[in-house]
Order: C-alpha cells, then structure tokens, then sequence
C-alpha cells in the first residue's frame, strides 16, 4: 500500500511555502469562505473571525436558525443568506455557490463548518500559496484535524479516561477537498456527507494538495449535538433508501458512524463490516477496520476475537502504520509484549500513513513510547530508554515525549542525562531548581528515600511546582511515613495534573495511612476493569510464570497508566517491596535481541 500523496504532498508544500517570502495580501486571488449552519450560535464566533482573516468575504447561508445566531453571524461581518430549514446539506452548498458565482467576484471558494478554525501556524504558508501557487485547473485537498471531547465527564477513579470514552480523548487527521475554483458544473452530490468527487470526475479538473491546517472540533463537543446530527443523518438515509438509492461507501459509512454515535455497536458495526466486505476501495476498507477495532475497544471482551480480526486487517494493509501500531496495542493488552515488540519495530521501521482516512495524531509518538513501554514490561529498562532517545530528535519540540524519557533517565539512576534533558525542558531560568529536583529524584528512584528529601523539600520550599518536583517529592514523603506533610503536596500534584493516575490514587490512599497499601490494593480490585492498558515499570522477566502473572497484576492495576499517554511509578514498587508482603523482583535485560535498524520519525 502506497502513501497517500496529497499527505505527503500537504506537508512537503507547507515546507516550502514555510520558507519563502511571504506575498502581499493585495496580490491574492479572490477568495470567499463558505459556512452552512443551524442554530450552531457561539460555535460560529471563532469560525468567522478565523474566515475574515483569510479571505476577502465570509458568506455563510442559514438553515432556519432560531438561536439569534444569524444576527450574530452579520455583527462579526459575515454575508448571511437564508434558505429554508428542509434543505439538505448538498442542496445548500449548491445553493451557496449559485450565489457566489451569479455575484462573480471571486475566484476560489474555501469551505469551513461552523466550529472549525484556520490553524495560526499554518497561516503564512497558506496565503504564500494562495498568491504564488493556485492554478485554476485544480481543486485542492487540505488537512483537517477534529478534536474529540470527553462531553459526558466519564473518568475513571483515577482520573484517567474509562475504556469507554477513550474515543473521545484523542485527535484524527485525515484530508479533505476543500478549496474550489469556481467554474461551472462543480456541484455536491447529495447524501449525509456530500460531496464534490462524483462531480470532479466529470471534468478535466485535477486534484492537488494545499498547505495549511483546518482545526475541527465541532462533531464531539457535546453528547447532544452528536446525537441530533446521528439522527438527522439517519433520518436522511431512510429517506434515500426509500427512492432506491443505494447505501454504498459513504452513505454505508455514514449510517455506520451514526449508529456507533447513537450507541448501537451492534448495528454499526454490522455496517462496518458490510462496508469492509462489498468497497472496491482500499480507504473505506480502512476506516471500516479502524472503527471496528475501536468498537472492540469501546465493548472490551473479545480479546482472541479482536487478535484475529487484526490479524486478517494486517494481511490485507501489511504496512499501514495505525493498523500495525493498533495491533501492538492489542498485544500489549493480552500480555504478548515479545510479540508487540516486532509490531511496533515494523511499524517504525516500514510503516506508511493513509493520509485519506482518519488517522491519529501523533501515531508515530504513540507508536514509540509503546515500544519503549513494552522494552520495560519485558524488563528491560536499558532498551526502552534507548528506544526513546533514538526516536527523540528535537527534546525541546516534543515535551510529552521528553517527559517520559526523562522519567526513564531517572529509573535508571542517570542523573548527568537526565540533567541535561531537564536543561532543555526548563531552561536557564529553573536551571538550578530543576537540578535538585532531578537529583532528588534520582535518589527517591534508587531507594534512597531520605536522602532524597533534602533536594526535593529545598525546591519545594523555594517555589518549584513542577510535575517533577510534586511527584517524587509527595512519593518520598509517603514512603518516609509522613502522610500528613504528604496530602498539600498531594493536592497541589493532583491540581498540576488532573488526569494522573498516580497522584489520585495516592491522594486516596494516604488519606488514610493504616491501610495506605490495603487501600491501594481495594483501588486495584475494585477498577481492575476501567483501568485499561497499564505499564509494569521496573517488574522484569520472572523464571515462574504464575509468580510473574501475580506481579504482573498487582503492578497492572496500581502503578501503570495506559501506554499511549503515561509511564510512571517506580516508587511504588519500592514501597511495596519495603512492606515485606509482595517482593518484587527486578531482572533487567530480556531473552532476545532488539531489531538492528534504527527507530526514526
């Protein structure tokens, strides 16, 4: 499978405009924003302002909105027209460029929906290429990124997200034709998701790739904005079913996705696999084993099921980079790290993007930390270190990831490294709180608990409310037995870091310090099942395979986090080593070698 080449192309355009000298706005072609909405009121605001900025008119048409938003939408200067409430979505974007073109003053048209905005970074490489590389013969492909939202406040007991509202914490990108020359013929094609493809195809026009980046946040932000567009679509399909169209690709899709929206797994995923099973086309094929992957997520279970269904999406896409690292995962889950190992190396080593579906951000970064995850669940804490460092080319410019290897720099007592990586994160500025800090840290991570209490208490005392400072200097205190100075520097980790597994579960269980690792192990047995994916930290191969899977699960649901956000807790182990009632033991190296080829981005 081949890379899609508008992605490519996108990222190669925005480089190049990047670097050029940016055009007088005056030499643009003409250039109008069109918006279709209802009732969507504040969700407007961003979008237009966003839409002035770049273009000479914002022309949005109203379907019947009753929210004030048209009033709204005309005080911030955008050309508002209205057309009945019944007009599909294609029937108005036809309806929209009827209007553009019997008023002939533009050129091109951008289409924007209400709640998308116009990257900023992306804004000089976007208007270089509006004046110096637009040619009339081609319409144009643009990346858009949509935001997921946890819109019903699920979480789990330690503030991480529950198996079932994952979905909703993650970003996707893919591309989308967007920019249009106007000329005549270009129409939408009716459905739930119209488009311009059926119309393209009938003309001599080509398909290019523009820089630039439209932000999308719009379709999850709220439980009942999903449901009513779910709905809606439903409706529609119905309707088009009811003529005798048939509900192939898109519209299969479509049904498909309002389905899931509406909560029937059961009937969107009978979609989707209908969809995998009758599309001639590789990029609905892909979304469609994406989404049933994500419904085997969604409804957790099926873990010999959903090992096979994987198996048969890697057989038919080997080298597509979401699938392989979506499989490593799925392995890590069922304890098969040697084999999750291979499938993250491959996925980094050869692994190609689909650029044309809807795939993660940051897939590669999610795909390196889990690898360098697995090295450390298989005991080595050496090779997940290296993992990262490899991987890791500019440390200033990916700070999640920088976080983590730092972490890893201070499991393993490298205290000059991991000074140098706090250099980078921090700066001159925090230079020298930030050294003791690392320093204190390293001790904590070596055991050395008192020791540690001198640095981590100095910077605390001088004002350091890093993440860093908070959680080894709280994790000292805990393992000194001194609860009560703990919980404020608990709190105060739990502010900085609202989602941390580690600083809630703490907080919780040092409230009451007789039963501080009783109430840990209630933590692990009552959300043995919302904790998800975890990391087993500094636990190692063991030669007894029950004594490993009893390690494995103490460790599983108190100390790890899922791989695809955080990797913490040394410091638990030692406690629970110190306690005398569960040893721990700790083997660093593994029972194979490591892929020879390097790990790059």
């Amino acid at each position: 499978m081949e890379k899609c080449k508008y992605g490519e192309e996108i990222m190669n355009r925005t480089k190049v405009c990047e670097q050029s000298s940016q055009a007088a706005v005056s030499d643009r072609p003409g250039l109008v924003v069109g918006i279709v909405a209802r009732n969507d009121g504040e969700r407007l605001r961003g979008t237009i302002a966003d839409a002035l900025e770049i273009a000479d008119r914002v022309l949005l048409l109203d379907l019947g909105s009753t929210d004030g938003s048209v009033e709204s939408a005309r005080s911030l200067g955008a050309d508002v027209r209205s057309v009945s409430a019944d007009t599909g979505k294609a029937q108005a974007k036809n309806a929209l460029i009827d209007i553009v073109e019997t008023e002939n003053e533009a050129q091109w048209l951008l289409w924007l929906n209400p709640g998308e905005r116009f990257d900023r970074a992306a804004r000089t490489a976007f208007d270089f290429f509006l004046v110096n590389q637009l040619e009339q013969n081609r319409a144009y492909m643009m990346m858009v990124r949509r935001s997921f939202h946890d819109s019903n406040g699920m979480k789990n007991f330690h503030g991480g997200a529950s198996p079932q509202c994952r979905r909703c914490e993650r970003d996707e990108e893919m591309i989308e034709l967007r920019l249009m020359p106007l000329r005549a013929g270009l129409r939408f094609s009716r459905g739930p998701k119209e488009s311009l493809f059926a119309s393209i195809a009938g003309t001599t026009l080509g398909l290019c790739a523009a820089p630039g980046r439209i932000l999308q946040a719009h379709p999850f932000e709220s439980d009942d904005f999903l449901r009513r567009e779910a709905a809606e679509n439903l409706a529609l399909l119905v309707a088009l079913e009811a003529e005798g169209v048939a509900i192939e690709n898109e519209l299969l899709l479509c049904r498909a996705e309002s389905r899931r929206n509406l909560g029937d797994y059961a009937g969107a995923k009978a979609d989707f696999e209908l969809l995998l099973e009758q599309s001639p086309y590789a990029n609905y094929q892909l979304e469609a084993i994406y989404r049933i992957n994500e419904l085997y997520v969604l409804r957790p279970g099926g873990g010999d099921e959903q090992t096979l269904f994987l198996t048969n999406g890697i057989e038919k896409f080997p080298l597509d980079f979401q699938l392989l690292t979506f499989m490593g995962i799925h392995l890590q889950r069922m304890r098969r790290h040697d084999m999750a190992v291979r499938t993250f190396e491959t996925a980094l080593n050869y692994g190609r993007m689909s650029f044309d579906v809807w795939h993660r951000c940051q897939i590669q970064d999610m795909a390196a930390l889990a690898l360098s995850n697995s090295y450390r669940l298989l005991g080595s804490l050496k090779l997940a270190t290296e993992t990262l460092a490899t991987y890791l080319e500019a440390p200033a410019e990916n700070r999640e990831l920088s976080l983590h290897l730092l972490d890893l720099y201070i499991a393993g007592n490298q205290e000059i490294k991991a000074r140098q990586l706090g250099a980078i994160l921090w700066g001159e500025r925090q230079a020298s709180e930030m050294r003791a800090v690392v320093t204190g840290a390293c001790r904590a991570s070596a055991g050395a608990w008192e020791a540690a209490s001198l640095p981590l208490e100095g910077a605390f005392l001088e004002g350091c409310r890093e993440s860093l400072c908070l959680r080894w200097y709280s994790l000292t205190l805990l393992a000194l037995m001194k609860f009560e100075e703990a919980m404020p520097v608990l709190e105060l980790w739990c502010e900085k870091e609202p989602d941390s597994v580690e600083a809630r579960a703490f907080r919780f269980a040092a409230a009451t310090p007789d039963r501080f690792l009783e109430t840990l192990r209630e933590i692990q047995n009552a959300h043995k099942e919302s904790l998800g994916i975890t990391t087993l930290e500094t636990l190692g191969l063991h030669e007894s395979e029950t004594r490993k899977k009893q390690d494995e699960e103490l460790a599983w649901s108190i100390l790890g986090v899922d791989p695809e956000h955080d990797s913490h807790s040394v410091a638990m182990r030692q406690m629970v080593e110190s306690s005398g009632n569960v040893p721990l033991p700790y083997a660093e190296g593994v029972s194979f070698q490591p892929s020879d080829k390097l790990i790059h981005r």
